[in-house]
Formats: structure tokens, C-alpha cells, sequence
């Protein structure tokens, strides 16, 4: 995974620091992208050139429009790197919030409270058909790194997306529920709640990310029970409590309650 100075930071100012930074020459951390974050890239220096975009209608933007799962820290960086209003989001779980983009062939649009008033639409609603759109973008796509153990293998931008996805764990070789970590908008690690192995694994990982990138999207693992995720908790005695522990120290507490629960 790459610092989120770069690859994390909100929808559109991602793009827009890219652009300082091939400006500056600063190639090195450019060119490890993967081809959808060309894409985007493309799409956006595209746009530099020409005039804006015309508005897309309510209809138009239906079939294009996705759920993006960002921390809360990249919505509050949002407005100082794009000088632009603020997407709606949804607290979800921990750091992490949903906001939502009309991914149209031409431009990327990211919702703000003006564009849905204009569309005189409801969040929930629109979340509701991001989902489903999500969905559709293709079949499941996991990895088995060890038994038990899944990551997953979109490498889209949208991996971490899909924890508004629970069914797409259906299958999954899991021992209890399933219990997720999203360390990065491309990585999102599965595993069961009654394998001990397989949480040592998770927490493991998520652990080795934050060494690596303090600053990454969300490393609080969720069990998945109940219709909905929850923050993932051990007894003391558990192989992994250790771990846990840890890792909330490094995290810190929450900063909002869940709002959003993934149906």
C-alpha cells in the first residue's frame, strides 16, 4: 500500500495532489499506480483542458452512480485540497464514512448537498442504488492467501467499498461469522470469528499496514452479526486479544457512533 498523501486522501483531491506532484517531477511516487487510478487520473487531467462538465441529470446518473468508503479524516482534508464543498457522507463504522459518486465515462462526480437537493433526491435512496450498482460491477473476487483467510482481488478503488456488501462474503470458507479489516480503499481482508488462526492472520496484517502507513483508512476490524457490523471484540483470553489490544491503542477511540448499517 502506498501513503495515503497520495492514494488516500479525499475523491477528488486525490487526483488533484497527483497533478502537484507530476508537476514537480516527483515520478517515483507515481508511477506504482495500478491502471483503474490512470483512469481516473486521465479522466481528470482531461478535464483541466476543457470546459466543465455539463451536470448530469438525476436519470442520466443513476446507472453510474457508487458508494465510496473514505475515513472521516479524508472528508475533513476534502475542502483545504479542492477549495470545493464537502461530498455528503454517512458515518459507518470507527474512522469510516460513505459518501457517493456518479463514476460517468467523462468525469467523476461527487455528491454534494447542492447536487442532491437539485436532483430533489434522498441520500438513502441513492445509497441504496450505489449498492446495488456496486454489485453489479462484478462476481466476487477473493483471494485465498491462507486457509480460512481472504483478501480481496477487485483492485478497483473500490475493494474497501464492498463492506457495504456483506453477501459477497457468502461462500467464503469462513469458520463463524465474518470478521473484516479494511486497511486501504484497495484492500479489504476477511476471515471467521471462531478461527484463531485466522485472526491472528487479520490483525497481523492490519497491524504490518499501520507500520507502514499511519495514515490508512480504517484499521479497526468489524464482525459482521445481527444484520450488521460491530466493532470486533475478544476475551482476554483469546490467541489474538494481545493483537486487539494493540491495535486499538495504535488506532485510538472512534470518533463517531455507527449510522449506516450495511443491509
Amino acid at each position: 500500500m502506498f501513503p495515503r498523501t497520495w492514494t488516500q486522501v479525499a475523491p477528488s483531491g486525490s487526483l488533484e495532489d497527483l497533478l502537484m506532484r507530476i508537476q514537480a517531477g516527483n515520478r517515483a511516487q507515481v508511477q506504482p499506480l495500478g491502471g483503474g487510478r490512470w483512469v481516473r487520473l486521465g479522466r481528470f487531467l482531461q478535464q483541466l483542458g476543457h470546459p466543465a462538465a455539463r451536470v448530469p441529470s438525476l436519470a442520466e446518473a443513476l446507472p453510474y452512480l457508487l458508494p465510496k468508503v473514505r475515513t472521516l479524516d479524508a472528508y475533513d482534508a476534502y475542502a483545504r485540497n479542492t477549495g470545493k464543498a464537502v461530498p455528503v457522507h454517512r458515518p459507518l463504522y470507527g474512522n469510516l464514512a460513505v459518501s457517493l459518486v456518479a463514476d460517468l465515462p467523462n468525469q467523476d462526480l461527487d455528491l454534494d448537498a447542492a447536487q442532491i437537493q437539485a436532483w430533489n433526491a434522498d441520500f438513502d435512496v441513492l445509497l441504496q442504488r450505489a449498492r446495488t450498482n456496486l454489485l453489479a460491477r462484478g462476481e466476487r473476487k477473493f483471494r485465498e492467501v491462507l486457509p480460512g483467510c481472504y483478501r480481496s482481488a477487485w483492485q478497483d478503488g473500490l475493494d474497501g467499498s464492498r463492506i457495504l456488501l456483506p453477501g459477497i462474503l457468502q461462500g467464503l470458507k469462513l469458520t463463524g461469522d465474518p470478521v473484516a479489516g479494511l486497511p486501504g480503499r484497495d484492500t479489504l481482508l476477511v476471515t471467521g470469528s471462531g478461527d484463531d488462526q485466522g485472526l491472528v492472520w487479520l490483525l497481523e496484517s492490519l497491524l504490518a499496514h499501520l507500520a507502514l502507513d499511519g495514515e490508512a483508512t480504517d484499521a479497526t476490524p468489524l464482525r459482521y452479526r445481527n444484520l450488521g457490523w460491530e466493532p470486533l471484540q475478544l476475551p482476554e483470553d483469546h490467541p489474538a486479544a494481545a493483537l486487539l489490544a494493540r491495535l486499538q491503542a495504535r488506532r485510538g477511540p472512534d470518533r463517531r457512533k455507527p449510522d449506516v448499517r450495511a443491509a
